[in-house]
């Protein structure tokens, strides 16, 4: 029987262990403030130092499913213009469907 409590035991360290592992995030390293025209953008995320990255940066995702690293929205407006236009580019697609 003790045996059997240990065994337990030491499956509930082993997943606590497993839970508690650092998930991987996929990080922007560097980032470019180089201008990126707007037709080829077709989404975006927000990476924030605090949340697992070491860097503030803007992740614009291609049509052709490129990530592409660059300045966050705070450090260039012509990001920030970007951003406010593929939100509204979602907005009219949610109101056709």
């Amino acid at each position: 029987m003790a045996s059997r409590a240990a065994a337990l035991l030491l499956l509930a360290l082993v997943c606590i262990e497993f839970a508690a592992a650092e998930v991987v995030l996929d990080c922007c390293k560097t980032k470019t403030s180089k201008f990126f025209p707007l037709q080829r953008i077709q989404s975006y995320r927000i990476q924030d130092s605090g949340t697992g990255c070491d860097i503030d940066a803007t992740v614009f995702v291609t049509k052709n499913e490129r990530h592409l690293c660059v300045s966050h929205p705070s450090e260039e407006k012509w990001v920030k213009k970007h951003i406010d236009a593929l939100e509204k580019r979602k907005q009219k697609q949610a109101e056709v469907e």
